[in-house]
């Protein structure tokens, strides 16, 4: 058993580990991201040169040796192309150099030019950008400088640095009609229905629907002979006929090219339904109205190829994208319906060579190739060629140039004035940018790294980023650089208001229609069952009842017209006033003791025969003056107690 003094040893000897663990952890912590970290280490770094890396050194060298500027031919590249300091251009190139700078290493450059016949063999993928990153997994190389997605299959092969950008793609398609057919000027048959885009199918039919229920309804409720409404004919006092329903089918098509109802009401159930429609029409009329606005006044009212990513699915078009994205879009398109590609611009080229009808472009490439349009590039347009990319594979043929930031042999002229110059000048302007909802896919930029040296280079990275400087490198390279030079964006259908939209604009219609359309129902069973089972006479009408049915009022009117022809025998009404509005209103007047002054008419003439119809008129005009004194007033009082107690129901 140990004793006091043991037990004292071991806690002092534990002090003293715990104090040398301690230094020990302490002693590890490391700034990677100081300056002249790697001093004295040497990097090989391998630049693939595209325009986000550029060596202007090199590029003025060859230029001034008559070489093109290329510093991934082995055969044409100069000194320059292998001094890191001169990679010191574009978003990439100028990140990278301040980099090495900001660590202090020794780097040695390697281009495309050195690729290993061993990673050619090994691996043989289309894209040089993974290629490079096998480099790295097989130690030719410690790190690949470039914008480089990283993806799963580059991940499988080496480590990546911090990303330095989020790299968000965008879906491009040629017009419906095919590139280079100018289709915004080309007349098709279809545009003549293209008034009818503001709405889809299926709410021009609900629409349609409408007007036929209104003019239903209006034709029930107000065709009967038991009204008085002008848009329908009474002849031979029908109760309805099919030409009032076509009377009513045209004034509903009428309100809605109006805007407002054509229809006549005279009950409060027709009022209603009316109510109802014109609700119907303010809203779909001013959403038809805004939503063809948008579409004629939008200048890209040119139709795409597809919709969206799926649609390409759909429509079996194969859409063009790099190598390394081609994985990931199988989960929106078939593989056998994915064409990868070597570099962007021969990606594009395949929507003019017709092997893809989409490409899948990242932002600052879609900036620099589809807005600006300020690039040049290589791709091989030999037929031959079964895959276009930016070199042929057939080594004797030459790639074709794409000349989209062009200028003119003559500096006077701009270059959309000299096709001959600069066919490709604002070639992709006519390609259209589809937004879809479902495509969000964003990648992280990064650079493919040897492991020891990944912490270093990665903390550089974050400080950077954290100081603002790889922001404005963005802005100095891209957004300031590439401008807008063209505006295209796709017609989508979406565009278009669907059943749903419109939704509480057709449950309001409908509701108040249907409301009306059964009060009418309801009046007209209740008026039915208020009608005596055998009729008066005429005369005894006109007495007792002022508002009759216009069937009733039509046949008391001839009644009194036959009376009024007998009155003119003995000249008491001109004939010249037969069918004037007078000629009415002294009939209504004399319409309470016609029939007793007719009668002693006759009488006397009978008694008298020498007297002719004037002098029969002589006699009786004093006492017919009278009498008809006498009923205006009985008719006046008469009407102002009807007025009195009845002023509801007239104003309704």
């Amino acid at each position: 058993m140990a004793g006091p003094s043991t037990t004292l040893a071991c806690l002092v000897c534990a002090l003293m580990c715990s104090s040398l663990v301690s230094a020990a952890l302490n002693n590890t912590v490391v700034d990677y991201g100081c300056d002249g970290c790697l001093k004295g280490q040497t990097i090989t770094a391998m630049y693939l040169a595209n325009d986000y890396t550029v060596n202007e050194a090199a590029k003025l060298k060859m230029e001034s040796l008559g070489l093109t500027y290329d510093c991934n031919d082995p055969v044409k590249a100069v000194p320059e192309c292998f001094l890191y300091s001169n990679w010191n251009k574009g978003v990439v190139g100028d990140l990278a150099n301040k980099i090495f700078s900001k660590l202090g290493a020794n780097v040695i450059v390697k281009t495309k030019a050195n690729f290993t016949a061993q990673s050619k063999a090994l691996y043989n993928g289309p894209s040089s950008f993974t290629r490079c990153v096998y480099e790295v997994a097989i130690k030719n190389v410690d790190v690949c400088i470039g914008n480089f997605w990283e993806t799963n299959e580059r991940r499988r092969l080496a480590t990546f640095t911090s990303s330095f950008d989020l790299d968000a793609m965008f879906l491009v398609s040629a017009p419906k009609n095919g590139v280079g057919s100018d289709s915004s000027t080309d007349f098709n048959p279809s545009d003549l229905l293209a008034i009818f885009k503001p709405f889809t199918p299926a709410v021009w039919g609900v629409t349609v629907a409408f007007f036929f229920a209104t003019a239903i309804c209006m034709w029930i409720l107000e065709a009967g002979v038991d009204t008085v409404n002008e848009n329908f004919s009474h002849e031979n006092d029908q109760l309805w006929n099919i030409s009032g329903f076509f009377m009513s089918l045209w004034l509903s098509f009428m309100g809605y090219v109006g805007g407002s109802h054509a229809h006549m009401a005279t009950r409060w159930p027709s009022r209603l339904i009316l109510l109802g429609y014109g609700f119907l029409l303010y809203i779909t009329v001013s959403s038809y109205t805004a939503n063809l606005a948008s579409f004629m006044v939008n200048k890209a009212s040119v139709p795409s190829l597809i919709n969206s990513i799926a649609d390409a699915g759909k429509k079996g078009v194969s859409v063009c994208v790099l190598d390394a994205m081609a994985s990931l879009i199988y989960n929106f398109v078939p593989k056998e319906q994915v064409i990868g590609y070597d570099v962007i611009g021969p990606a594009i080229e395949g929507i003019y060579s017709g092997k893809c009808g989409a490409v899948i472009i990242g932002r600052d490439y879609y900036k620099q190739y589809i807005v600006a349009e300020k690039i040049n590039f290589n791709v091989c347009k030999d037929p031959s060629d079964p895959k276009g990319f930016e070199k042929c594979q057939d080594p004797t043929k030459k790639s074709t140039k794409i000349w989209l930031d062009c200028k003119c042999s003559d500096s006077t002229k701009d270059p959309s004035e000299c096709k001959k110059d600069c066919p490709d000048y604002r070639k992709y302007c006519e390609l259209l940018t589809i937004a879809d909802a479902n495509f969000q896919v964003s990648v992280p930029t990064g650079f493919p790294v040897a492991r020891e040296f990944v912490d270093h280079i990665s903390a550089s990275i974050v400080n950077f980023r954290l100081d603002g400087t790889i922001d404005r490198l963005f802005k100095l390279y891209i957004d300031d650089n590439f401008q807008p030079v063209c505006t295209s964006t796709a017609e989508s259908d979406s565009l278009a208001l669907d059943l749903f939209s419109l939704a509480g604009t057709y449950v309001i219609s409908g509701g108040l229609m249907v409301i009306g359309l059964v009060m009418g129902v309801i009046e007209i069973v209740m008026n039915k069952k208020k009608q005596p089972s055998e009729e008066s006479d005429s005369t005894s009408q006109r007495e007792t009842e002022e508002d009759v049915p216009l069937g009733v009022a039509k046949r008391a009117f001839e009644l009194e017209k036959v009376k009024h022809e007998e009155l003119k025998e003995f000249g008491l009404v001109g004939s010249a006033n037969d069918e004037n509005e007078s000629v009415r209103q002294q009939i209504q007047v004399l319409n309470f003791k016609m029939s007793e002054v007719i009668h002693e008419l006759r009488e006397l003439k009978a008694k008298s025969p020498r007297y002719g119809s004037a002098d029969a008129s002589l006699v009786l005009a004093s006492e017919a003056k009278e009498r008809s004194k006498e009923t205006t007033a009985s008719r006046n009082n008469k009407e102002s107690g009807f007025f009195a107690n009845n002023w509801w129901p007239m104003s309704s």
